[in-house]
C-alpha cells in the first residue's frame, strides 16, 4: 500500500493499526518568514488517513518505510483455510 505524503519527514509520520483499519497521520509545523505574521493554528499542517483492512491481514508482521514523499506499508496476508474438515463427535 502506498500513501503520498510529500514534504513530510519520516519522524513526523505515524503508522498504526486501529481495530480493522490502517491509520496513517502526519503533522508538521509550517515555516513562517520573519516578515510575515500568521495565527498560531495556521502554522500546523496535519494529514490523517484511515484505510479499512480486510480480515485476512496479519497486523503484527506489518512493515513501513518512507522515501521521496511516499509512505509504503506492507501487511502480510494471514493464512486462511478455505476448507476445513469438521469431524462428527462420537456418540
Amino acid at each position: 500500500m502506498l500513501i503520498d505524503l510529500p514534504g513530510f519527514k519520516e519522524e513526523e509520520i505515524s503508522v498504526r493499526t486501529d481495530q480493522n483499519a490502517l491509520v496513517v497521520s502526519a503533522e508538521r509545523q509550517g515555516e513562517i518568514g520573519e516578515d510575515r505574521q500568521v495565527l498560531l493554528n495556521e502554522r500546523t499542517e496535519h494529514v490523517k488517513r484511515s484505510i479499512p483492512l480486510p480480515i485476512s491481514v496479519k497486523t503484527n508482521g506489518a512493515r513501513a518505510s518512507y522515501e521521496d514523499g511516499v509512505c509504503r506499508v506492507e501487511l502480510p496476508k494471514a493464512s486462511v483455510d478455505h476448507y476445513v474438515e469438521i469431524p462428527f463427535d462420537p456418540e
